[in-house]
């Protein structure tokens, strides 16, 4: 059992314990206040339907607590690291669960039980309200009349939760926007409304996609004002124009001068709006730069998370620590490629397979799984197969850990040696 497992196994234990010595004031109705909409929270218990008097789930700094409770004191409690709808299950989210009853030692969920999941499929912040469903088994050691330990089951199928009271740290999407993006690219205008952001440790990044195209902006100290977009030292934000993301070869341009707006940044309901113009530059310098006009962003909801990325590692001796926001591309249908970049000067970029999982693997031939590349001025590295490995530590809620090591030649078969990586991603 690995220790996020055994953390949340013992922060559950504790929560059952004070259930049990806290008296249950009052009677609870399956009824949730806040939405006006009925709730329900069930599930059976070794075929015995448990149905709890009081639901909710709570969401602080991205962990997930769900609990059903009788007036009784029995309780069922799961937590998940990570919210917001989608499956978890152990190595993807699913950190702890339990059921407990008045005077007896609690259940925790059996971290061997391969079947084990907890699916929501509603999650509603304006409204406050959750839905979903889960099963898994639990065990607890008591002992016999012999005083050997006994290790005992229970088996929880068929649960859900219906309209449950959701209370969370995050911020409920604004409503009434009216989002646009929109910039002319040599005259060509690219336009859509929808436009992924967020607001992180990293700065502002807005990535918005138009079929396979992808635009990415990049502001590290973001405020109301102008700054300045490069490539350089200098630069106070960039933007990058990947002409086709599902493509590992495909064109890319980043930018070399020009400016950005940003003229209403409103914290309090995380909206963002502004301009910005400039030029593009292919990475190569193959093909003929690109003229941005008439760039502007209106009505950009932002989300605000505190990101683990960070990657650190030695190439050719020397020490490369990524600064700018870890991305993922598609790389094919069953791998995908994260790039940790260090002020668009070096960047590192690792190939996994979709379905990654803990283990050490042998580096491959770039662009395959388990490959990388790195990139310095412009000049690309492929990794050497049976070079040296990369390590999956851990996948837990959807935050990949590894370590990597490798060598990796240029197409003029120049050499560099990279040593002593250490990365991670959330790839939520």
């Amino acid at each position: 059992m690995n220790l996020i497992k055994r953390l949340f196994l013992i922060l559950t234990v504790i929560s059952f314990a004070s259930c049990e010595n806290e008296p249950l004031e009052g009677e609870f109705e399956s009824y949730n206040p806040s939405s006006n909409l009925e709730s329900n929270f069930q599930v059976d218990i070794d075929g015995v339907t448990f149905t709890a008097d009081q639901s909710q789930m709570n969401v602080q700094n991205g962990v997930t607590a769900i609990s059903g409770i009788k007036n009784s004191g029995t309780s069922v409690m799961i937590t998940l690291m990570g919210s917001g709808t989608g499956t978890y299950t152990f190595g993807s989210g699913l950190a702890a669960g339990g059921y407990a009853v008045m005077g007896e030692t609690p259940y925790v969920i059996d971290d061997e039980d391969t079947s084990a999941e907890v699916v929501i499929t509603d999650y509603d912040l304006q409204t406050g309200v959750a839905s979903g469903t889960f099963k898994y088994s639990v065990i607890h050691t008591v002992e016999d009349e012999n005083g050997e330990d006994l290790v005992e089951t229970k088996v929880l199928t068929n649960g859900s939760f219906t309209n449950i009271a959701l209370s969370s740290d995050e911020t409920p999407p604004s409503t009434n926007l009216n989002t646009l993006f929109e910039v002319e690219l040599d005259g060509d205008l690219f336009a859509k409304d929808e436009v992924q952001a967020v607001l992180n440790e990293d700065g502002l990044a807005m990535q918005v996609l138009v079929g396979n195209e992808q635009f990415v902006i990049q502001i590290f100290d973001p405020s109301v004002g102008t700054f300045t977009l490069g490539s350089g030292a200098g630069a106070e934000g960039f933007i990058l124009y990947d002409v086709d993301s599902t493509n590992e070869e495909s064109v890319v341009y980043s930018s070399v001068s020009g400016t950005l707006t940003i003229s209403s940044l409103d914290m309090n309901n995380n909206v963002v709006a502004g301009t910005f113009s400039g030029t593009l530059e292919e990475a190569l310098g193959e093909a003929a730069d690109i003229v941005m006009t008439n760039g502007v962003f209106e009505d950009v909801q932002f989300s605000t998370e505190e990101s683990p990325n960070m990657a650190t590692a030695t190439i050719n001796g020397e020490a490369f620590d990524a600064n700018v926001f870890a991305s993922a591309t598609v790389v094919g249908s069953s791998s995908f490629a994260i790039v940790f970049d260090n002020d668009l000067d070096t960047d590192i970029q690792l190939t996994l397979p979709n379905t990654v999982e803990v283990g050490t693997y042998a580096i491959t031939d770039s662009l395959n799984e388990y490959s990388a590349t790195v990139t310095i001025d412009g000049v690309s590295y492929g990794s050497v197969a049976n070079s040296g490995e990369i390590k999956i530590t851990s996948v837990a809620g959807g935050i990949l850990e590894g370590t990597f090591n490798f060598t990796a030649v240029d197409n003029a078969g120049n050499e560099i040696v990279v040593e002593t990586g250490v990365f991670v991603f959330d790839n939520n």
